[in-house]
């Protein structure tokens, strides 16, 4: 093995393709090695140098990547203390094309946030049956997580702290509401509360030069007329109050593109985001047979790449066309549009609606750890599109 006298001493371990890659680990500040003979050289043999070390594997992303990992998989397996394989995002083929393109300092944001999201496997063995103990000593690590890695609404509308926890990676939330009753504005507002975590926003149906006069709007307290006017005349809006939300204005796209620019984002943002928004579903590509069919293989698609992606993912959606054509009439769980499975895979679903302009209601429709029904009374500034807690009611008041 390469580079064994230093690793023999080492209980941390990262175990490469290639010297190319054990030079890129080491240039992070990791103790590395790799098996002579490239993807085709292991033997089962060197699994006894890492004997009781916690191992990182690090493969290339290709076929002989995928051999090279198996092999070395199946060798470890009850030899070794821990495992956890960690690819690099792609398109990168490898460790050393990383750190060549994004430089030490920045390959290491995104390989540490890599590592942090990827569990070790106890003595390498994959066996999805847990004991009581790795149950709590997994759900210890998720609450230290949460600090970092959490979604929470009451940070937009301080009433929501009355009903519910944060959201967790893995969760999916959807807010419901009809044409012109908010969605993009509400979508806009979570994500500019979430200034303590990173963001990610699919925006499907505005473009990107109209989303940045909205959320400048939104930071500066301002008419959104306004913001094109002072641009116009040379004027330089701050960006500090969204500074943290990143957007991606493609159209046409699939969950699966999602997914993999949720992941290759990494490159450009230095991390994985936390908060992932859809706006709107409806505009969602895939699925396969009639609209009904096609939403329905969508919603389960958006659940699972939360769950894939370890993000807390947020959907926007339409309700059904009989109360599209008014945002007056206040939104129902039965309300969504097409199969209704985006409410059921969703956590947590958010019903909105807006009496009059200067007005907007945010119901709590469904949550799965508890009660339902609270509404929030909020302010909804039309000209600068923000929207702030007015009072709260207790109609549907959580005892807890």
């Amino acid at each position: 093995m390469y580079r064994l006298p230093r690793v023999a001493v080492e209980t941390d371990v990262m175990l490469l393709e290639g010297e190319k890659c054990v030079h890129a680990a080491e240039s992070l500040g990791f103790v590395a090695t790799t098996n002579p003979g490239g993807s085709n050289g292991w033997l089962p043999a060197f699994a006894e140098s890492l004997a009781d070390k916690d191992v990182t594997i690090c493969p290339d992303n290709d076929e002989p990547g995928k051999k090279w990992v198996a092999a070395v998989m199946d060798s470890l397996e009850g030899v070794v203390a821990s495992v956890r394989v960690c690819r690099v995002p792609k398109p990168h083929n490898d460790l050393a094309d990383v750190v060549a393109e994004l430089g030490p300092e920045k390959a290491m944001d995104v390989m540490s946030g890599i590592m942090f999201k990827t569990p070790r496997i106890p003595r390498g063995v994959d066996i999805p049956v847990l004991p009581a103990c790795e149950m709590m000593e997994r759900y210890r690590a998720a609450i230290e997580s949460a600090k970092y890695s959490t979604v929470d609404l009451s940070r937009w509308l301080p009433s929501f702290s009355r009903w519910m926890r944060p959201l967790s990676p893995g969760d999916m939330f959807l807010v419901l509401a009809s044409t012109g009753g908010g969605k993009t504005a509400v979508a806009q507002n979570i994500a500019i509360s979430q200034n303590h975590a990173t963001v990610l926003l699919f925006e499907l149906e505005l473009a990107a030069e109209q989303m940045a006069e909205r959320f400048a709007a939104i930071t500066n307290r301002c008419n959104a007329k306004s913001i094109e006017h002072g641009v116009r005349n040379g004027k330089r809006y701050s960006t500090d109050g969204w500074d943290h939300v990143w957007t991606c204005p493609k159209a046409k796209i699939t969950v699966d593109e999602m997914e993999a620019m949720i992941l290759r984002s990494e490159l450009k943002i230095g991390k994985r985001p936390d908060l992932v928004l859809v706006d709107y579903v409806g505009l969602v590509r895939g699925g396969a047979g009639k609209r009904y069919e096609r939403m329905s293989t969508i919603a389960e698609e958006l659940k699972v790449m939360a769950r894939s992606t370890g993000t807390v993912v947020g959907v926007c959606s339409q309700v059904r066309r009989m109360d599209d054509d008014d945002p007056t009439v206040p939104v129902r769980l039965t309300s969504g549009k097409d199969s209704g499975s985006l409410e059921n895979s969703a956590q947590l679903v958010l019903g909105a609606w807006r009496p009059d302009p200067t007005e907007m209601l945010i119901q709590v429709l469904k949550r799965t750890n508890g009660p339902t029904g609270a509404v929030i009374h909020c302010n909804f500034d039309g000209p600068s599109l923000r929207i702030t807690e007015r009072a709260w009611s207790n109609e549907g008041e959580d005892p807890e």
